[in-house]
């Protein structure tokens, strides 16, 4: 089954979001501590290769997770997010807004 546009997009919010969180966690508990152990002071254009090249795989497995997990049936899941996100019609949702009295 192919994923429709709200589908498509809660999948890429997840992995945007917790790509903001293993970044952070990669350069707190692996990046730091190598650089504070000596092991990344080969130059700055050999440093920046090592820690492109940490990034880029940690980036690409969580992607391919991601996209394994909604692949793998849980798109019913994020279907049935998009299902109560798209529920509302544009009617009701303008009538839910506030007016100025």
């Amino acid at each position: 089954m192919k994923q429709t546009k709200v589908e498509s997009a809660i999948e890429s919010t997840a992995n945007i979001a917790t790509g903001f969180v293993i970044s952070w966690c990669v350069w707190m508990f692996v990046v730091t501590p190598l650089i504070q152990a000596g092991y990344l002071q080969a130059g700055p254009a050999h440093d920046a290769f090592y820690i492109t090249s940490i990034f880029t795989v940690t980036s690409w497995l969580r992607s391919y997770f991601w996209r394994r997990y909604f692949n793998a049936g849980m798109h019913k899941v994020a279907h049935q997010w998009a299902k109560r996100l798209t529920k509302t019609t544009k009617k009701e949702h303008i009538n839910d807004w506030p007016t100025r009295e």
